[in-house]
C-alpha cells in the first residue's frame, strides 16, 4: 500500500535512502555521459561504439537533479515558513554546503592558467579566452554565455547546471515564503506550462537558442517547478489520503511515463530539435518527477528497493565532488598517461578512463569524509 513519507523538519531533516540512491542514478548517468559517449573518435571499435550510444542520453540525468532538487530544497523552506531567521538559515546552510568545493575548484581552474601562461607546465590546452571567462564563474552566470574556451570546457563547463540551481535559490525562497500555497501551487502550474513555451520561442528566434533553451534556468524552472509542487502535495491533508484510497495510482503513472518515454527516446537521443527541446523535456521531468514520487511513497516496493541499493546511496553521497571533479580528472589521466585528449579508440583508452572513474570515487571520499561532510555539520549548526 502507498505510504506517503513523514517530511523532516528544517531542523533536521531526515535522510530518505532511496533519494540518495536517486541522486546516485543521476551523477552516473552524468558520469558515463562524459566517460563513454562524450569523448574525441576515431576508428572506433564496435564495442565501443556501442558504449557512446548506450550512454548517449545520460545527459537527462542533470534533469533528475533538478527535479530531486525543487523537491528537498522546496521541502526545507515549506517546513520553515515561520521562521524569523528564515532567509538566513537558509543561505548560510547552502553556502557551507555549495561554496567551499566549487571554489576551491575555481581555486585550482586558477593555479592551471597561471602554471600554462608562465611556465608551461598546464598539462591541458589552455587559452586567454578560459582567462577572460573566469570572472562569471565567480557569481554563477555561466550559463548564460556560450562561447567557451579548450580549458574552461575540461575543468568548468558542466557547472552549467550548478549556475541554473543558485539561480533558482534566489527565486523559490521568496515565493515560498511570501505566497499562499494555493497561490504557490498555481504559479508552480504557470511555470510548468510556460516553461516549454519559453524554450520554443528561445530556440526558435536567438542566436545560439539551443545552448540558452537547455541551460539558462527560467527555460528548465519546469522540473524545478515539478519537484516544489510535489513537495507541497506530500505535505497537503488530500495527496496522503488520495493515495491510501488509490494504491497503485503512482505505480500507473510511471507506467504511463515510461511508455511515453519511449515514444520520445528517438528524439531525445538525437541531436536536440524543437519537439525535443519543448515537450520532450517536459516529459522527461514528468518522468523523473514520478519515478521520484514511486520511490518516495511505495517504499516497499520493487523499484525502491533498487535505489536503497548502497552503491547507488553512496554514489548519491559523493555525487557534489563526482560532479564537480570528473570530466577535468579524466582529461588530465589521458593527457598525463597517453599524451592525448579523451578518447575511447582502443583498449588503453577505454583502461584510462576506467582508471579515472575510480580515481574520481577516491577524491571525492576523501573530499566527503574531511572536507564537504565536516561543513556540512558546520552549516546545520544555524537554526531555524
Amino acid at each position: 500500500m502507498s505510504r506517503v513519507p513523514e517530511s523532516g523538519s528544517a531542523e533536521a531533516p531526515k535522510r530518505i535512502p532511496q533519494l540518495d540512491g536517486l541522486r546516485g542514478l543521476a551523477i552516473l548517468l552524468v558520469v558515463l555521459l562524459h566517460y563513454f559517449a562524450n569523448t574525441a573518435r576515431g576508428q572506433q571499435p564496435l564495442v565501443f561504439k556501442y558504449f557512446a550510444r548506450a550512454f548517449g542520453m545520460g545527459w537527462a540525468g542533470v534533469d533528475l537533479f533538478f527535479v530531486l532538487s525543487g523537491f528537498l530544497i522546496g521541502g526545507i523552506l515549506l517546513d520553515a515558513r515561520p521562521s524569523k531567521r528564515y532567509f538566513s538559515t537558509f543561505y548560510l546552510r547552502r553556502i557551507h554546503r555549495i561554496f567551499p568545493l566549487y571554489y576551491l575548484w575555481l581555486v585550482l581552474f586558477g593555479l592551471f592558467l597561471f602554471l600554462g601562461f608562465t611556465v608551461g607546465g598546464s598539462p591541458l590546452a589552455f587559452s586567454r579566452l578560459d582567462l577572460s571567462h573566469f570572472p562569471r564563474y565567480l557569481v554563477f552566470v555561466q550559463n548564460f554565455f556560450y562561447q567557451k574556451g579548450p580549458l574552461e570546457i575540461h575543468w568548468l563547463s558542466q557547472t552549467w547546471s550548478l549556475a541554473v540551481e543558485e539561480q533558482f535559490y534566489l527565486v523559490a525562497p521568496l515565493l515560498i515564503r511570501f505566497l499562499s500555497v494555493r497561490r504557490l501551487t498555481q504559479v508552480l502550474l504557470c511555470t510548468i506550462l510556460l516553461a516549454p513555451v519559453l524554450r520554443f520561442f528561445v530556440f526558435g528566434y536567438m542566436d545560439h537558442g539551443f545552448v540558452y533553451a537547455v541551460m539558462s534556468m527560467p527555460c528548465r524552472a519546469d522540473d524545478l517547478a515539478m519537484g516544489i509542487l510535489a513537495a507541497v502535495a506530500i505535505r497537503s491533508a488530500w495527496f496522503p489520503a488520495f493515495l491510501a484510497r488509490h494504491p497503485r495510482f503512482l505505480s500507473k503513472v510511471f507506467l504511463c511515463a515510461a511508455l511515453g518515454m519511449c515514444g520520445w527516446i528517438w528524439w531525445l537521443m538525437h541531436p536536440m530539435s524543437l519537439p525535443s527541446v519543448t515537450l520532450g523535456l517536459s516529459w522527461l521531468g514528468f518522468f523523473w518527477l514520478s519515478l521520484m514520487l514511486v520511490v518516495l511513497c511505495e517504499p516497499a516496493g520493487w523499484i525502491a528497493r533498487i535505489f536503497r541499493w548502497g552503491f547507488l546511496q553512496r554514489a548519491g553521497v559523493l555525487s557534489y565532488c563526482i560532479y564537480i571533479a570528473h570530466s577535468s580528472l579524466n582529461e588530465i589521466l589521458h593527457r598525463a598517461l597517453r599524451h592525448d585528449t579523451h578518447r575511447m579508440d582502443d583498449w588503453k583508452g577505454f583502461l584510462v578512463t576506467a582508471s579515472a572513474a575510480l580515481l574520481v570515487w577516491l577524491v571525492a571520499s576523501v573530499s566527503w569524509k574531511y572536507f564537504e561532510n565536516p561543513l556540512l555539520q558546520r552549516g546545520r549548526r544555524y537554526s531555524y
